[in-house]
């Protein structure tokens, strides 16, 4: 099919919009990008230029473009957020008349650690800022047994003095505002039956420890205490256990959450100590599944 001149230039004036539209969508859930997000960087200028790359951001939050000298910090940006900055740094050294588009295509930054009675228990990534419980529970394969149990969010980033919330599975589920019910980056959501007890009134004064241990759950902090020993205090690990890929996840000084890997196969098999490290109160130690 051939286009007149004037239906062409309104017909690419119209494929622009969309794509300008989808781009603009796919910004306005707000998500912030972070390491090992993957990013499309779609650049048009004067004299038919064009530029499309996909870029990773690196373990600082950074991107570079392979026209660009100098990094450019992403960190806790959303799509929009990066289009606008990097715009003005193309025009100014790189591209004449830039227009810049930004799309995510791999979310990989913002993960929720899901423990206890769900058929697919670890880490998962989200794509969004924030994610309802019921989505999330849908991603892990559901729930273990009878809907009698309750969920517990331990919060990436409480405010002082808050404790982990606690939900009924039933009002999670029969939920229709997602909102009421939502977890974000970093959380942690523990799945337990209504009879099981969480001593969450010692919260500033416990341990978590969840995945291949025999006894799942809370521990009491005590002074030296070992990332191994509060595995054994957890029932020692599973059958399944990987113990080389124990890892632990820590709130540092700036409020934000601090993956640990702890190598217990050098403990247990070579007898290196000093890879045992010391816990903190509210950390949450995780003993992933062996792949076999």
């Amino acid at each position: 099919m051939v286009f007149p001149s004037k239906h062409l230039k309104f017909f690419l004036l119209v494929t622009f919009i969309l794509l300008i539209s989808i781009m603009t969508s796919i910004a306005a859930d707000g998500y912030k990008l972070g390491p090992s997000d993957v990013i499309r960087v779609l650049v048009t200028g004067k004299h038919d230029y064009r530029l499309d790359e996909r870029v990773k951001v690196s373990n600082k939050g950074t991107i570079v473009l392979s026209i660009m000298n100098d990094e450019m910090n992403v960190k806790g940006l959303t799509a929009a957020q990066v289009d606008e900055q990097l715009t003005p740094i193309l025009a100014k050294d790189y591209i004449i008349d830039p227009e810049v588009m930004i799309e995510v295509v791999e979310y990989n930054s913002h993960k929720i650690l899901v423990l206890g009675e769900v058929k697919r228990p670890g880490e998962l990534t989200i794509e969004k800022e924030k994610l309802p419980i019921k989505e999330l529970l849908l991603q892990t394969g559901g729930t273990i047994g009878d809907l009698s149990k309750n969920v517990v969010v331990i919060h990436s980033n409480p405010a002082p003095g808050q404790k982990p919330d606690i939900f009924s599975l039933d009002q999670v589920l029969m939920d229709n505002a997602d909102s009421s019910f939502s977890v974000q980056a970093d959380d942690i959501v523990y799945v337990i039956g209504k009879d099981k007890s969480l001593p969450i009134q010692d919260y500033d004064e416990v341990v978590y420890v969840f995945g291949e241990v025999k006894s799942p759950g809370l521990i009491p902090y005590s002074s030296n205490l070992t990332t191994l020993r509060a595995i054994l205090n957890a029932g020692n690990f599973t059958k399944e256990a990987a113990p080389g890929r124990t890892f632990i996840k820590r709130r540092n000084e700036s409020d934000s959450i601090d993956r640990i890997n702890v190598d217990l196969d050098k403990v247990m098999s070579g007898g290196d100590k000093s890879v045992d490290i010391e816990v903190k109160p509210g950390d949450v130690i995780y003993v992933p599944r062996a792949i076999f």
